[in-house]
């Protein structure tokens, strides 16, 4: 009986072990059946619900050219949950929302993501896989209190030189590098730029987050403010920045990695332009120089309004773009002197007449001499002048002296010595004006006599006047540097004419017929061109015509609301302007409206 106890007790402790050994086999076989019914069933029916406790998640993998990868064998947790379809996707449910995630497939390197975190908005999984022998890498740039609508479109990535698209979550990937060793830069107006060396392990790598920081670059282009000309060879300093981080290609400037926030100095100077200092605050992105200007150098000298004072009206010397402004003398706008000046700026000497220090109602002058350098004027006549008929290159002028029955014609120093008596005029005779050249031994002067105006050429070394013309009215209008060449007006009848007269050959020659102009002058390289304003159809213009084959061409078709009242040369550059705004452009190259003063 005993016997038969144990045997039946036996029995049942190797069924029990059976049983035991059945189930842990069977158990896991269920589960792993389970767990791909689960992915299958949901491949199939994507809408089926989810608990609350489960994750239903989409993981595709791709290659580096983006194209989807099939049976790529996928584990969660080092656990296999089945194989991508054709999409190189796999849907899966999990009841967790952090784990691992790693993709075997042959010819691939085995790609993982360790701590993979989901939430409501990250259900979709990218997986890239890697060929063997080759390396990838996925990034991500941080923008710290940064407007989310930021995007990189203007940001540069560059790994081992070839550019990679940077996302606008800041997310970046280089999926086919055939190099263990990478180089990645990162170019950026917005952001220091930075680069890094990084080396990989076999296949996928994250790399990790970069923290971008914000940052400022200068920009600029050096151009001519008057021909809008490239300029070269620029010389920039900058407060507080190494000459390395200024980089000058051609005429382009770029300052890069600045810190924002702060205000910095910028010297800015080349040969033959005015150097120039500009604060800058510099905020992230790119900053530009407010006003910045090539400006050449030189000086120009105006009579009109003060351009920081439109109450004053005088005679200003002033930098060719009006930012520096030099006063020689001024008067409010109710008062205004008659002047006459010329800027020499080989001497840099402004030599000028007026009756400022007399009367505005005088009709005697002083002539003065102004120091640019030490901005001093001193006046150098002897006595007070009547005549505006001057020339302060050749220091020499016309005086008219009248007492009683004696008319006398002088030339003279700009200090009022006699060097010449011209011409004794008769009683019926008055002395109208005269015109000197800046060399020569020439000069030209008009009488009036009984409503008749006559033009003589006066020989200085023979001292004698020659009569050239006869006409009812003739007014003087330019003459050469040597005085061998003389543009006139003349009205013989109702028409007026402008003529040429060379005593070379003694030749004349009408240029233009009844034509309205003014401030004729004659080129100051080329004698055989004349310069002057024309005034055609209520339009204003510089024209300009060849004397050899009588052509013509303008130089400025000026479509602004006030008329030009007078232009003047000075080396290639011709002023122009009106009471209140003064413009420059260069003879060769005119650019217009390049404003010098405007009021």
């Amino acid at each position: 009986m005993q016997i038969k106890t144990k045997s039946k007790q036996f029995s049942k402790i190797v069924f029990l072990v059976c049983v035991f050994i059945i189930l842990s086999i069977l158990i896991p076989v269920l589960l792993h059946v389970y767990t791909l019914s689960t992915a299958e069933n949901t491949n199939n029916n994507t809408n089926q619900s989810v608990s609350k406790n489960n994750y239903k998640i989409t993981i595709r993998t791709y290659n580096w050219n983006n194209n989807s990868i099939e049976n790529a064998e996928i584990y969660i947790n080092n656990q296999y949950v089945g194989k991508t379809n054709k999409d190189g996707e796999i849907v899966i449910t999990t009841n967790t929302h952090k784990f691992s995630i790693h993709a075997i497939l042959q010819g691939y390197e085995i790609t993982k993501l360790d701590n993979v975190i989901l939430n409501e908005k990250n259900r979709y999984i990218s997986l890239p896989m890697i060929a063997k022998g080759k390396y990838g890498l996925q990034g991500k740039f941080l923008l710290h209190n940064q407007d989310s609508r930021y995007s990189f479109v203007d940001d540069k990535l560059l790994i081992n030189g070839e550019n990679v698209k940077i996302e606008n979550n800041g997310t970046f990937r280089a999926l086919n590098l055939n190099s263990r060793t990478v180089e990645l830069s990162f170019e950026s107006a917005n952001f220091k730029d930075f680069k890094k060396v990084l080396s990989l392990n076999n296949g996928y790598n994250e790399i990790g987050e970069f923290n971008l920081i914000p940052a400022g670059d200068i920009k600029a282009k050096f151009t001519n403010y008057i021909n809008d000309l490239p300029v070269n060879n620029v010389k920039v300093q900058a407060e507080g920045v190494s000459s390395s981080l200024i980089k000058i290609i051609d005429n382009n400037m770029l300052i890069k990695d600045l810190d924002i926030n702060k205000t910095i100095k910028i010297r800015i100077s080349a040969d033959k332009y005015d150097t120039r200092e500009y604060s800058i605050s510099i905020n992230q992105g790119e900053n530009t120089i407010k006003d910045l200007k090539m400006v050449p150098s030189g000086m120009l000298a105006f009579y009109g309004k003060n351009p920081n004072n439109p109450n004053y009206i005088g005679l200003y010397i002033i930098t060719y773009d009006g930012k520096i402004l030099q006063t020689i003398f001024e008067q409010n706008t109710k008062t205004k002197s008659i002047v006459k000046f010329k800027l020499i700026p080989e001497k840099n000497l402004l030599y000028f007449v007026s009756n400022h220090e007399i009367s505005p109602n005088s009709k005697f002058f002083n002539i003065y001499e102004h120091d640019i350098t030490n901005n001093q004027t001193k006046k150098i006549n002897t006595t007070d002048i009547n005549s505006l008929d001057i020339n302060f290159i050749s220091n020499k002028m016309i005086q008219y002296s009248r007492n009683n029955k004696h008319r006398t014609v002088y030339l003279a120093s700009l200090s009022g010595d006699i060097i010449q008596h011209i011409t004794s005029l008769s009683d019926s005779s008055e002395y109208k004006s005269g015109i000197i050249p800046d060399i020569g031994n020439t000069l030209f002067y008009v009488e009036k006599s009984n409503n008749t105006d006559k033009l003589f050429l006066y020989d200085v070394n023979a001292q004698e006047s020659i009569l050239l013309d006869t006409a009812k009215s003739i007014n003087l209008l330019a003459t050469n540097k040597n005085g061998n060449k003389l543009i006139y007006e003349r009205k013989k009848g109702n028409i007026p004419e402008i003529l040429l007269y060379t005593s070379e050959n003694s030749k004349f020659k009408v240029i233009r017929q009844n034509i309205l102009g003014q401030n004729y002058e004659f080129n100051q390289e080329n004698d055989n061109e004349i310069i002057f304003i024309a005034r055609r159809a209520d339009q204003t213009k510089i024209v300009r015509i060849n004397l050899n084959d009588n052509t013509e061409k303008v130089l400025l078709n000026y479509t602004l609301s006030q008329p030009i009242t007078y232009f003047y040369q000075q080396n290639q550059y011709i002023v122009y302007g009106n009471e209140n705004n003064q413009y420059i452009f260069e003879y060769f190259m005119p650019v217009l409206y390049k404003v010098v003063v405007k009021n």
